[in-house]
């Protein structure tokens, strides 16, 4: 599992993306986060992409939703067969490519062109220039559909709608007007509805009543179950977002807190971790160290916010 981690960062760094430390701990929704300019991706990397569950593809979904961000998986292969290169799987509505369409896309710049889906591979077409080229040849929709062996409300459909079209169509459409008709897949932009949040998830006592204090303050908190943090805490006047971890300071919390900021220095968020006791430090990294006894003295946002950027400037 590390090596296609390992792998997959390395891609991205010669893509000239800034990439986080990797997440460490078990049945996490994602692996690391990566950023080029204003495109944010949460990337969970499987060797075997069937072992991808519904709920942890859901939160992927949900996270990237919340931190503005775009989720996807890259692996290897199915239980039955290795991943085609240059193709876009799609596991629970998140966008799947293996380690070769990763470098295709983000090193060389060619983005796939294909989708996997239950039948074959399928592409989508540019109906429009597909309708002003067979005008433009003097063919009528009839005859086009003969030459492609199809119904010619399937050529309207094309089109109109720009209809999904298997590929062997789609490249003898390409070879009849002898013009690139096949439109590229944006792999960051698959997702068209908001995700709602994950259910189910159970919170101790002290973790509630210290997500109850931020929406006190007017934070949106969204509660996580396999993330590296316990919440993401939203302020929407201030449009900033805090990965909000809970823990007692000990040795996993330090290390816990390094990785957060690591996190939060790629995703362009602020990072604290709540202390249960005392802490000995005011921050570890790029994460604010805050103890509970602090958090009840705070009844705005804005003023956690500041008390964040305190800590993290006297570290």
């Amino acid at each position: 599992m590390d090596s296609i981690i390992e792998r997959v960062r390395e891609i991205l760094t010669l893509g000239g993306f800034e990439t986080s430390e990797p997440v460490d701990v078990r049945s996490r929704s994602f692996d690391f986060a990566a950023r080029r300019d204003t495109l944010l991706l949460l990337l969970k990397c499987l060797m075997n992409i069937d072992s991808l569950s519904e709920e942890t593809a859901h939160e992927l979904k949900y996270l990237a939703h919340r931190m503005f961000a775009s989720p996807l998986v890259v692996g290897e292969r199915t239980r039955n067969y290795p991943l085609t290169s240059s193709v876009v799987y799609m596991r629970y509505g998140v966008p799947v490519v293996n380690t070769q369409t990763l470098h295709e896309c983000f090193v060389e710049g060619i983005p796939p062109l294909v989708r996997a889906e239950p039948g074959g591979f399928y592409v989508s077409i540019d109906g429009e220039s597909l309708r002003a080229l067979r005008i433009d040849r003097g063919l009528s929709l009839g005859v086009l559909a003969r030459m492609l062996g199809v119904s010619r409300r399937t050529v309207k459909k094309y089109e109109d709608e720009g209809m999904k079209i298997s590929l062997e169509l789609a490249m003898r459409l390409e070879d009849i007007f002898d013009v690139p008709l096949i439109k590229p897949v944006n792999i960051t932009k698959m997702e068209e509805t908001s995700p709602e949040p994950p259910s189910d998830i159970q919170l101790n006592e002290f973790t509630a009543r210290i997500l109850s204090l931020l929406e006190g303050m007017g934070f949106d908190v969204f509660p996580t179950k396999h993330a590296p943090f316990s919440a993401l805490s939203q302020d929407s006047k201030e449009f900033v977002t805090v990965l909000t971890a809970i823990a007692r300071y000990n040795r996993t919390m330090v290390k816990r807190a390094k990785l957060l900021g690591s996190i939060s220095e790629v995703a362009n968020t602020e990072s604290v971790v709540v202390i249960e006791g005392r802490a000995r430090k005011s921050s570890v990294g790029n994460t604010a160290l805050v103890t509970k006894d602090e958090l009840y003295k705070i009844d705005e946002s804005e003023k956690f916010i500041e008390l964040i950027h305190e800590r993290k400037k006297a570290n």
